[in-house]
C-alpha cells in the first residue's frame, strides 16, 4: 500500500472495478513512511517531498486537505509526516493491512491469492512491488523472472 500501487488502486477504483490491497506492514505508506519515536520525535524516511509537474497529481493532492501542504518550489508534503498523504489518499479504499501474500497462481480467468495460508479469488491482480518480490510470488516459470 505504498503510493504506487494506492494511486493504481484510486484509478481502478474510480472506473468502477472493486479493489482490495493487501500489505504486510502495520501502517500504509510503503517507502513514503514517518517513523515515530519517543517523546513525540518524528521522521521521514524516504519520500522527503513531492515534485509535481502533472496537473492531474496537483490537482489530486489539492484534494488530500489537510493532509498536504506546499513545500517553496520543491513541491508538496505529507501534514504532518509523508506516509499521511497516501493514508489521505486511501481513505475510500478498502486495504488490509498486516497481510502477507505468500503466494499467487493463475487459476482459469482468475488468480488465487495465499493470505496468511488461506487461498482467495481474484479477477485481476496488480503487483505494486519491487521487481524481486514480484518475480518470487509468480514464479520462474513466469516470463517476468527472466527479466533482469
Amino acid at each position: 500500500a505504498g503510493i504506487t500501487g494506492i494511486a493504481c488502486a484510486r484509478l481502478l477504483h474510480r472506473a468502477g472495478l472493486r479493489v482490495r490491497i493487501f500489505d504486510k506492514g502495520r501502517g500504509i505508506g510503503g517507502r513514503m513512511a514517518t517513523r515515530r519515536g519517543p517523546q513525540g520525535m518524528q521522521f521521514d524516511h524516504g519520500a522527503q517531498d513531492l515534485p509535481v509537474s502533472d496537473p492531474e497529481f496537483l490537482t489530486m493532492l489539492q484534494g488530500l486537505g489537510d493532509a498536504v501542504a506546499p513545500w517553496g518550489d520543491r513541491g508538496w508534503v505529507g501534514r504532518p509526516g509523508m506516509s499521511d498523504v497516501v493514508r489521505a489518499m486511501a481513505a475510500d479504499l478498502d486495504v488490509t493491512q498486516g497481510a502477507m501474500v505468500a503466494g499467487l497462481r493463475r487459476d482459469g480467468a482468475g488468480w488465487q491469492i495465499a493470505i496468511d495460508d488461506r487461498w482467495q479469488e481474484a479477477g485481476r491482480v496488480v503487483l505494486a512491488i519491487p521487481a524481486p518480490q514480484a518475480r518470487d510470488l509468480l514464479g520462474q516459470d513466469h516470463p517476468f523472472a527472466a527479466i533482469p
